[in-house]
């Protein structure tokens, strides 16, 4: 067994060729000089406590670095902006360097990256990058004056509501605030805060649903709310929309799509992230966008007078 300068663990058979190299096997995390080769990941944990496997990798595809968010349908939240692979005997891959990660697609220059995120060098190159649990690509630095690692998003995602758990599970994200999806509706009863301390913790249903329940369930319906991915690819009108909601036992939420054409489509959420609301500042005005939320129908909804809201912290 060996364990090289860039931290790759090596075991050698009794000739002394290898047999096995951690770099082959990534988890989550890649140091200085490893690369991510295509159809490799790195697997996210579920949380800061929790190591078994989370809701976020990311992978290298022919045409560029993704990160993807989700269990039961892998949505993308980043995309590379890179070109397909033109040498058909060369696959793509990223590296990570001491000031750089480096994404290799289409070979049109040797040693040349088809694109490049900078990133801040380290003398002693004590450095690596993580993907995290709430699905922030981090680089981590060691910080020789504080003794402690410092870190810093990697991705080049301007806004924070674009990030799936910005808010964390159920929370709605507007300019960067959180709240939870009743309290948008100036109504409560129906989620609370995870953590009444912290405004973006995230949310969860005060009555939790249970395929034994769905008939007693009903619609929370958000206006102008969507969320950092959907695949509208299945055209129908609202009802049928909700309708096959109601009647999926996996499906939490639906979101509806109508857009100025007069096309609708739908599409039903059984991993629960954040949502993000429309403005028009930020998105598009060609669509209305609706976000039934399934809850409990005998829930007793009360009036509320305000909205709380936090700031969604980048990293």
């Amino acid at each position: 067994m060996n364990l090289t300068e860039s931290g790759n663990l090596v075991l050698l058979d009794h000739t002394n060729m290898e047999v096995w190299r951690s770099f082959d096997r990534p988890t989550d995390t890649l140091v200085t000089g490893q690369m991510l080769q295509l159809g490799q990941k790195l697997m996210a944990r579920a949380s800061e406590t929790n190591w078994g496997e989370g809701k976020f990798y990311l992978s290298v595809l022919a045409d560029g670095m993704y990160a993807f968010a989700g269990v039961d349908t892998p949505l993308a939240y980043y995309q590379s902006p890179t070109g397909g692979n033109i040498t058909t005997n060369t696959s793509a891959y990223i590296a990570l360097k001491n000031g750089s990660l480096e994404v290799f697609t289409s070979f049109r220059r040797i040693g040349a990256p088809d694109y490049q995120i900078r990133l801040p060098p380290d003398a002693y190159g004590i450095q690596f990058v993580r993907l995290d649990w709430d699905g922030h690509l981090r680089l981590y630095q060691w910080g020789v004056g504080s003794g402690d690692w410092m870190s810093s998003d990697v991705l080049d995602i301007a806004d924070p509501c674009s990030y799936p758990l910005a808010c964390v599970e159920y929370g709605i994200c507007s300019d960067g605030q959180c709240s939870c999806p009743d309290v948008a509706l100036r109504q409560s009863g129906l989620f609370e805060l995870i953590d009444s301390r912290e405004l973006n913790s995230g949310c969860f249903l005060t009555d939790s649903l249970s395929c034994g329940s769905l008939q007693k369930a009903r619609f929370l319906a958000l206006p102008n709310t969507t969320r950092f991915n959907v695949i509208h690819d299945w055209t129908t009108n609202e009802g049928n929309c909700k309708s096959s909601c109601l009647n999926d036992c996996s499906c939490k939420v639906a979101f509806f799509l109508h857009t100025n054409n007069s096309s609708c489509f739908c599409f039903l959420a059984s991993d629960i992230f954040s949502m993000i609301s429309v403005n028009a500042q930020t998105y598009s005005r060609n669509f209305t966008s609706y976000a039934f939320f399934k809850v409990q129908g005998h829930k007793p909804v009360l009036s509320k007078g305000k909205i709380a809201t936090a700031s969604v912290v980048g990293s």
